[in-house]
């Protein structure tokens, strides 16, 4: 006569599934402190990207930006590249001013698994403090 499962088996299945849950749990306490130290660092490092491939002669601002490192994508709302006039005369002078200027206002901008944000995040070397 069978009477049932083994207690064993359940108290396997028990441990398995609070070891899972606990690795979840710290996953996402883990994801959100790291989100919270790199929004700051992002940020900073976002706007000097800008300037440095521009050459001073654009800026960035923007609203706010969401970082969500378990997908590895940023969101960023109310962007605003704008051109820095003081920058631009200079190269006038010089005789080295672009063209044409442009700005650009973008309400939404996302940023997926890309090679930008890896570049940002790696390469530059931003960890937390």
């Amino acid at each position: 006569m069978d009477t049932g499962p083994k207690p064993q088996k359940f108290l396997i299945l028990k441990w398995l599934l609070g070891v899972f849950l606990v690795v979840i749990l710290l996953l996402g306490v883990g994801a959100y402190y790291l989100n919270k130290q790199w929004k700051p660092l992002l940020t900073d490092a976002l706007q000097k990207a800008v300037t440095d491939v521009s050459d001073s002669l654009y800026k960035v601002k923007f609203s706010d930006i969401r970082i969500n490192v378990l997908t590895g994508s940023a969101y960023l709302d109310s962007i605003h590249i704008y051109p820095d006039t003081s920058v631009y005369n200079k190269l006038i002078a010089q005789k080295k001013a672009p063209e044409n200027l442009f700005e650009l206002k973008i309400s939404n901008l996302g940023l997926k698994m890309s090679i930008h944000l890896k570049y940002i995040l790696i390469e530059n070397w931003i960890w937390m403090p």
